[in-house]
């Protein structure tokens, strides 16, 4: 999964041709309908809480 750097997404904090997406993530846990907990390919956890799913998208690695 990516997940949406939504503190670079105002106008000025990027350039036009930057990422805006931070990952690869894999999802830890589901928590209701639309609530993920993720952690980094290596296995350790990812300290920004929960997600919601609207600010991930899948992302498929070429090298698995």
């Amino acid at each position: 999964m990516l997940k949406w750097d939504s503190r670079r997404e105002d106008k000025g904090k990027h350039g036009k041709f930057d990422f805006l997406w931070k990952g690869p993530f894999v999802v830890q846990a589901v928590q209701g309908n639309n609530t993920y907990f993720l952690r980094s390919p290596d296995g350790t956890e990812v300290g920004d809480g929960p997600v919601n799913g609207r600010m991930l998208k899948h992302y498929f690695d070429p090298l698995y």
